[in-house]
């Protein structure tokens, strides 16, 4: 059996070694030393010199140890020159507390470097760095400027940097501050927050950009002050503030910030930033100091920065209504891009079952669903209020309520799933603000979403309609219209129940509705026409999502003296004209197809269907057939789950005629309004000539009169 200092050989690493003795570029003998803890493989690299000397005190023969922790191969090896002199280079890798420094390889995480990799690969490596750095080439040109490397086993410090740039600059590059300590319990401090708390703080910021790297991190006070005339800070004012120890503190905290002429590694700008903790025991004169990483608070701006939405352009705000498992997964998404803020409408609270796909947690359970989510979301940021919650019904809101909901907001994103509601916002009189409605369908198979344009010309509940009729045999859109429901009994009384619905449809379908709508904000490039969107998950054994957009051209018209109004498919109007001039000399007319709305006096007209066979056409007249109509019309009803039907006609003048009403077609609408007025809808007619076309509603009125 090996003793503890013999070194173990599993997968043949001994060979590696005899392969590193036997490469161009290594110098004498190889010699491994094993240990308890590393093992030591020591070697000498013999550098090829450029004709002009070395740029760094690089010489002709450089001894190097590759240090094996045990563990070796699972455990990524080290570099570590040899000679007690070897000069500060850039990645060259000495952290506090170390008595050697290490050379830093590879720019991508050392495991994944190491990965497949063996002992000559590592020497490989170590003959190249000392090859760039003799040439001074260890910094690429497209490399990011090096940070220090400080103790990662430290709390880090999170600065607001605007505000520690602003501050600073007030007074000439220095702002005193304080900080407070973070802590998880039964753990050490993990957080170091600049802001309000009982630690004495100083922040130094230099305006002038600094391109000498620090390379060697300071252990005590003399390391920090020659950091710090590096960086061009007066030393002796950084001395005389740290040893007066804030009035006899016995810790203060220094901040250092520097402009670099590139964009830091790690960071999200071109600024370095470190922080060293300064402490001593009452009435001591020694400090005891350790360094940690200075990182940017998370705001807005870095979040746009990390999302790749980065630019100068402030988050729009967004109303979101409903807090529900979609939406709060949208709102989620929505804020974390740093992009959004919201206000969020709802008036339910959280339930046990609302657990299964909501981003709230069991600590939430009977806490008001949008104030939850509120708070979830204004605790990612610092000092930050990303969301406001409402606990609000909007089928209570009158229209003067809804719109002060709308000061400020670009957009209105409806994640109700429910058809008043939705309806409730696109029939708000006076609204200016586009709205999104988006909602999941049968079982999560599919996720809807409709977009008003930024004309506001085609409404949520007409581009709907419009959906309907296009997508009314499609599997999944089809399938949703005429579904039974089948909810999931959770509470008192036949409707309080849950759809089935997973999580992980729920989150697909979410982040492809924030996607869009932080493309359309982010780049202020609002969808010029009503459309729709359906993303589609199939449930087959290897799942593919697919997604598809389809603009709808929607013609808004006029409110009628009862209050009613109709939205034409602009689709519609052309097959009318296509009609008549099918039609020639002779008039022709048909039937229109779409839905109603009585509650909000609403036609939406979706479709036109031809003149029935059994029709008769005359230069000066026309009587529409029944022939099939009715087997028709049944069959869409049967194909929309009774959401689509008759709605009106239309009918079609000879070339040049006008499409203003005959004698005869006002006779005819208002027999057809006294007709439909115990449906309690108005008659709806289009006219057209193939030039122009004319929508009429004509109601009948209480006194008899039209």
């Amino acid at each position: 059996m090996a003793e503890d200092n013999q070194i173990q050989t599993p997968n043949g690493w001994l060979q590696w070694v005899a392969e590193v003795r036997s490469l161009p570029f290594v110098e004498g003998e190889v010699e491994l030393k094993p240990g308890k803890e590393w093992h030591l493989l020591s070697l000498s690299i013999r550098v090829d010199l450029p004709a002009n000397g070395p740029m760094w005190d690089i010489r002709e023969v450089e001894p190097i140890m590759i240090m094996l922790r045990n563990g070796f191969p699972s455990v990524t090896p080290m570099v570590v020159p040899i000679r007690e002199d070897f000069p500060l280079l850039p990645h060259f890798v000495r952290r506090p507390g170390q008595p050697f420094g290490c050379l830093c390889l590879t720019r991508q995480n050392t495991a994944d470097w190491w990965d497949g990799k063996t002992l000559v690969d590592v020497a490989l490596a170590a003959y190249r760095w000392l090859l760039d750095a003799a040439a001074g080439e260890l910094v690429k040109s497209d490399d990011p400027f090096e940070p220090l490397i400080v103790d990662g086993g430290n709390p880090v410090v999170e600065v607001n940097f605007e505000e520690a740039r602003t501050e600073a600059c007030k007074h000439g590059g220095v702002w005193d501050t304080t900080a407070r300590q973070i802590a998880i319990p039964d753990l050490v401090a993990v957080r170091l927050v600049i802001g309000p708390g009982d630690v004495p703080t100083r922040l130094w910021y230099q305006t002038t950009p600094q391109a000498t790297p620090w390379i060697d991190v300071p252990v005590d006070l003399d390391g920090v002050l020659s950091l710090a005339t590096i960086a061009g800070f007066e030393a002796q004012k950084v001395r005389y503030w740290i040893e007066k120890g804030e009035d006899g503190s016995n810790r203060v905290l220094a901040v250092f910030g520097v402009k670099r002429p590139k964009l830091v590694m790690g960071q999200a700008d071109p600024e370095e930033w470190v922080a060293f903790d300064f402490h001593r025991k009452s009435k001591a004169k020694e400090w005891t100091v350790t360094s940690h990483l200075v990182l940017k608070r998370f705001d807005q701006e870095l979040a746009r920065q990390v999302s790749g939405l980065a630019d100068n352009r402030k988050a729009r705000k967004i109303l979101v209504i409903g807090a529900g498992a979609f939406g709060s997964s949208v709102s989620e998404s929505l804020v974390r891009s740093g992009y959004a803020t919201l206000a969020i409408v709802d008036n339910d609270f959280l339930r046990p079952h609302n657990l299964a796909r909501h981003t709230l947690t069991g600590h939430e359970i009977g806490h008001a669903k949008a104030l939850a989510v509120a708070e979830r979301l204004n605790g990612m940021f610092a000092d930050e209020q990303v969301a406001v919650g409402m606990i609000k019904n909007v089928l209570d809101l009158s229209d003067d309520d809804l719109k002060s909901l709308l000061d400020g907001v670009a957009c209105i994103l409806d994640c109700s799933a429910s058809v008043a509601v939705q309806h409730r916002i696109a029939a708000m009189k006076g609204r200016q603000v586009p709205l999104v409605s988006a909602f999941q369908i049968l079982g999560g198979q599919g996720t809807i979403v409709l977009v008003e344009d930024s004309e506001g010309r085609g409404r949520s509940d007409a581009i709907e309609a419009a959906m309907m009729m296009i997508e009314r045999r499609d599997p999944i859109v089809g399938g949703w219209l005429t579904e039974k429901t089948d909810p999931l009994a959770l509470g008192g009384g036949c409707s309080s129940g849950s759809a089935r619905i997973p999580d992980t449809r729920v989150k697909i379908g979410a982040a492809w509705v924030a996607d869009a709508v932080l493309r359309w904000l982010s780049m202020d490039e609002w969808p010029a026409k009503p459309m729709y969107g359906i993303q589609k998950n199939s449930t087959a054994p290897n799942p593919v999502t697919t997604t598809e957009w389809k603009q709808v051209e929607i013609e808004p018209i006029a409110e009628t003296v009862g209050g009613w109004r109709a939205f034409v498919l602009t689709s519609v109007i052309d097959e009318l004209k296509r009609f008549a001039l099918e039609a020639g000399t002779t008039e022709t007319g048909g039937i229109l197809v779409g839905r109603v709305n009585r509650q909000s006096k609403m036609f939406y007209v979706c479709d036109a269907w031809p003149a029935p066979p059994d029709s008769k056409r005359y230069a000066v007249g026309f009587t529409r057939g029944r022939r099939k109509l009715a087997t028709r019309l049944a069959m869409l009803e049967a194909d929309s789950g009774d959401n689509l039907t008759y709605v009106g006609e239309w009918h079609a003048h000879p070339s040049l005629s006008g499409a203003r009403m005959s004698a005869r077609d006002s006779t005819t609408a208002k027999e057809m309004a006294e007709r439909l007025s115990r449906d309690r809808i108005p008659a709806l007619c289009v006219i057209t000539d193939r030039n122009c076309h004319d929508v009429h509603v004509v109601e009948q009125v209480a006194d008899g009169e039209q």
